[in-house]
């Protein structure tokens, strides 16, 4: 599924994908703990997201991971 230009997919699609691909479609960006009152915490590493960290975030579940993190996970 496609939502302005990002790609949301299943958790049944992610049997056959390839890891490089899935990390590749999970877009990057700059986390701004702004928009968070209670703050952010990535999901794998255990520890807050910081202003200016390369963040990715899974639209359907609303999960935020640092970019490091999830690439070292799937991979």
């Amino acid at each position: 599924m496609r939502i302005n230009d990002l790609v949301i997919i299943n958790i049944t699609e992610l049997a056959s994908v390839d890891p490089i691909i899935l990390i590749r479609s999970i877009p990057v960006v700059d986390f701004n703990p702004r928009s968070f009152e209670d703050g952010v915490e990535c999901v794998i590493g255990l520890s807050e997201l910081a202003d200016g960290d390369k963040a990715k975030i899974l639209l359907s579940c609303k999960h935020w991971f640092h970019a490091h993190c999830i690439a070292a996970w799937l991979e």
